[in-house]
């Protein structure tokens, strides 16, 4: 027989993975809010995570037009021991570029053929 402990992790883990993955269109911001309330709710539940755990889900859920500045951010500081909430603020910074490739996305498939011209 199962323990009440395991069949829980079973239920609760596609829930916490959809809390840890941004959004389509999703501010950094809203993201780091919503990572924000789930750390501190697995903390007031007595839950370990470790900032590794944490920071590599941080990073890797974000949304594709990210990638560029998440490989920046992997390469110049050390996953283990710097909190996610430093890489929100090396990440924010980027926030207007981003914006910039997300509108650009948006023109390509509203007019594709605009940018043939």
């Amino acid at each position: 027989m199962r323990n009440i402990f395991s069949m829980l992790k079973e239920i609760l883990q596609p829930q916490l993975k959809r809390k840890f993955t941004s959004l389509d269109g999703e501010s950094l911001e809203s993201y780091y809010s919503r990572i924000y309330k789930l750390m501190n709710e697995l903390t007031r539940n007595k839950c370990k995570v470790t900032n590794h755990q944490v920071n590599v889900q941080f990073l890797l859920q974000l949304q594709p037009e990210w990638q560029r500045f998440v490989t920046l951010v992997k390469q110049s500081q050390e996953l283990k021991h710097v909190s996610y909430h430093k890489f929100y603020d090396i990440l924010k910074q980027h926030q207007h570029e981003v914006n910039e490739i997300r509108a650009e996305k948006i023109a390509r498939a509203a007019n594709p053929l605009a940018l043939v011209a």
